[in-house]
Order: C-alpha cells, then sequence, then structure tokens
C-alpha cells in the first residue's frame, strides 16, 4: 500500500475504491453470468479468463499516475466482472465431470484454488515491492513529496519512486503474463463437457433459469444455509483485508500481518480439500461438519478479539493461533456451503444457486468494509472489528441448527433403483 500511495499519489479512499471495484463489479454482473453458466459453461469460463487478463493488462499500459490510476480503477472493474464464475462455477464444475463419491472433494479443489493463489498474494507483493520506510510516512508528508522529492527526513528520495515505479510495473507485468498464459490454456484444451455424464443427474435438464430463480428465492431452507456461508465468510473476507489494523496494536507491521494472512488462507484451503474429502467419504454428515467448523471459529475469533480488547493477556503467539485457526476453519468451510445448497435445492442449477449465495458473500463483505467509513468507528477499528467478526459466526450457529439438510442430489444418483440399472448396463 505505502509505495502505491507514493508512486501514483493514491489516498487511503483511492485503495478502498479500488479494493470495492471486486464486490461492486459482482452484484453488478451476477445474473448475466449465472444465466450464462447454465447455457454454457466452457464460455462462461473463457470470457472469465478474458477479462481476468485484459484486466491484468490495462494494469500494465502506463505508469503515470493519473492515467495509472484509471487503468487501475478499469482494470479491476474487469476482474471484478470475472468474480462470479471464478467464486460461483465450481459445484457446476463438479456436477458436470466427476462422479457423485468425489463432487464435494473436486468441489474444494476448484472453489479453494483461488486462496492459494490469494495467501501468496500476502507475502507475494511485499516480496516484488518491499516497502522501505514508507509506514513511516503520513499522507501529508507523501502529498508534500510532489513538491519537494528529496525527502531526506525519512529517508525518501525521487530515486526510491523510480525504483518502486518499476518494482510495481514488473509485479503488474507478472501477473499479466500468468493471467493471459491461464487464458490460453483453456482456450486450447478446456472442452465443453466429458465424453460421458460421471453421474445420473449429470445428464439430466435442470430447471429452467428464470424458473430456477423464482424458486430459489422462494426457498426457505436455502435462505438459512445461504445467510450463514454469505455472513460468516463474507465478514471474514473483510476482516482480513483490514488485519493490519488489529495488528498495528500488537506493534506487528504489513510484511508480518502478510504472513498470518497467508499462513490462514494456505491452510484453509489444504483444510477444506481434507474435509471435503472426509464429508465424501462419510456422506450426507456435511451438516453436522459443518456446525463443528463454526463453533470452532467462533471460539477462535472470540479468543482474538479479547486478546486485542485486552480482556486476556497481550500474547502475539496466541495472536497468531487464533487468527490461523479461525481463517482456516471457515476457509475450510466453503466447499461444504456450497455442496450442502446445491443437494438441497436440487434441481435448479448448480450456478444459479451458487450464484446467489457467494452474491449474499459479496454484500455482506462490502458491509463490512463500509462500516470504518463512519466516524464513530474509525477511530480504534479493534474495538468492533473483531466482535463483529466473532459475532457473525456464533449468529450462523442457529441459522445452521435450523437449516434441514436435504441430498436431493445425491438421494438420485444413488438410489438403489438407478444402482442396480446401472450394474446391469
Amino acid at each position: 500500500q505505502g509505495p502505491a500511495e507514493a508512486v501514483f499519489h493514491w489516498n487511503d479512499s483511492t485503495i478502498a475504491l479500488l479494493a470495492n471495484w471486486g464486490p461492486i463489479s459482482y452484484v453488478i454482473s451476477i445474473v448475466f453470468w449465472t444465466w450464462l453458466m447454465g447455457k454454457n459453461l466452457r464460455y462462461a469460463i473463457l470470457l472469465t479468463a478474458l477479462l481476468t487478463a485484459a484486466g491484468a493488462g490495462l494494469r500494465c499500459c502506463s505508469m503515470d499516475p493519473t492515467t495509472a490510476t484509471w487503468l487501475n480503477h478499469i482494470g479491476l472493474f474487469f476482474n471484478g466482472l470475472a468474480g462470479p464464475v471464478a467464486m460461483s462455477a465450481s459445484p457446476l464444475i463438479s456436477a458436470h465431470w466427476f462422479p457423485p463419491k468425489q463432487r464435494t472433494t473436486a468441489t474444494a479443489f476448484t472453489s479453494l484454488a483461488g486462496y492459494y493463489g490469494l495467501a501468496f498474494s500476502f507475502i507475494l507483493g511485499p516480496v516484488l515491492v518491499p516497502d522501505r520506510n514508507v509506514t513511516a510516512l503520513n499522507n501529508s508528508a507523501i502529498e508534500s513529496l510532489w513538491t519537494d522529492c528529496n525527502l531526506t527526513t525519512q529517508n525518501l528520495t525521487q530515486c526510491q519512486i523510480d525504483k518502486w515505479r518499476q518494482e510495481i510495473w514488473f509485479y503488474q507485468l507478472s501477473e499479466f503474463g500468468a493471467a493471459g498464459l491461464i487464458f490460453l490454456l483453456i482456450l486450447i484444451y478446456l472442452p465443453s463437457k466429458p465424453p460421458l455424464p460421471p453421474s445420473i443427474t449429470a445428464g439430466i435438464k435442470r430447471t429452467s433459469y428464470v424458473k430456477g430463480l423464482k424458486r430459489l428465492l422462494q426457498h426457505k431452507q436455502f435462505w438459512l444455509c445461504c445467510l450463514a456461508y454469505g455472513i460468516s465468510t463474507g465478514i471474514l473476507g473483510g476482516w482480513f483485508s483490514v488485519l493490519d489494523v488489529n495488528l498495528k496494536y500488537f506493534r506487528i507491521d504489513e510484511s508480518e500481518a502478510g504472513w498470518i494472512g497467508f499462513y490462514s488462507n494456505l491452510a484453509g484451503a489444504l483444510a477444506g480439500v481434507v474435509v471435503s474429502s472426509l464429508a465424501d467419504y462419510i456422506g450426507r454428515k456435511t451438516k453436522t461438519i459443518l456446525l463443528v467448523i463454526l463453533v470452532g471459529a467462533a471460539g477462535s475469533f472470540m479468543w482474538f478479539a479479547l486478546l486485542c480488547l485486552d480482556v486476556l493477556p497481550k500474547s502475539t503467539i496466541s495472536l497468531y493461533i487464533s487468527a490461523i485457526l479461525g481463517g482456516l476453519l471457515l476457509n475450510g468451510s466453503i466447499p461444504l456451503f456450497y455442496e450442502l445448497s446445491v443437494e438441497a435445492t436440487y434441481p435448479i442449477a448448480e450456478g444459479t444457486t451458487t450464484g446467489i449465495l457467494t452474491l449474499m458473500n459479496n454484500v455482506s463483505c462490502m458491509v463490512f468494509l463500509f462500516l470504518p467509513m463512519i466516524k464513530i468507528l474509525e477511530k480504534d477499528a479493534r474495538l468492533w472489528m473483531n466482535p463483529t467478526m466473532a459475532g457473525a459466526c456464533f449468529i450462523c450457529i442457529p441459522l445452521m441448527v435450523l437449516f434441514k439438510a436435504r441430498y436431493r442430489r445425491l438421494s438420485v444418483d444413488l438410489s438403489p433403483e438407478k444402482e442396480k440399472g446401472a450394474i446391469q448396463k
């Protein structure tokens, strides 16, 4: 954040808006994407990859502060437009390509793949663009730099600004290269569907888009699961984005905060695969597993909140453990929420169900990130951010208790008559 502020003349509100383009463009485009995923999954994935590459490419086109600011806004808007498929297509991919006993695990791999990238982004930025003492600057000092580049009192010179500019450009160019390569691989290789359906339901046509959307809006049980997912994981996304605010109180710098984010997301992605494999193995116990996860996450974030409020003795080790454990549990729950929702709403198309599910996640994240803009809340964010994160997990527990799990799709795939017919064939 510091180097970007110095190079592009950005302030905190500019950076906040750049971060918010993801949820904003998600809300704008979700209806289109859920429709397209139901029509042609390959086209949806291909267009998503193209938007991601185009957005990354635009950000490399200029390093002039004014031009670069506009290009970054447009590029991140494009990147946000790609979000619905990246977040929602996982259950649809697993339903098209994997048999019933592998679906939850496949959903975990595809839905959590982005979290590996997110985890590495916490450390890749500080490594490629190191924050060389810019944290010591306040906003007025940074702005005065444009009239006096030799800010020797803070050891920040025009030479340093030029160095940052080169590092940021290389960082953005690397992102463009990765995004462009992925787009080409999808264009060349990804087929529309497997040669044979992997399950009975994979070959059954889903409810039409409009009819399915209407049914979904009236599906009370789905909304219990949707609210539990959206509130817990949505607020978690916002909470992680302001993790450095909490950790400043413990004198933990941005780089070290990045490592906490790295471990939390990486552990969550790995845990999601393990837990999903367990859910596939034991079958029909997804709700029970989710309840255990929510209780554990609520306890972890309450522990973190009490540490930050000085109710418990200050301990950096405890801070690390509570933050990483909470992130591990909630991130690991994502594929389970996906699969439980699409099972309950079958035969509504998986893309429609997960589209609404992830929409709630983005709305919750937006609301959480808008709260610091309220003056009464901006003075000491740790007083409300951490209790809100813990409270979100506690609220979701009764929602999931009330939720009645129905494995409609799995029942069709594993019914004795169908199994017998499949064996005879």
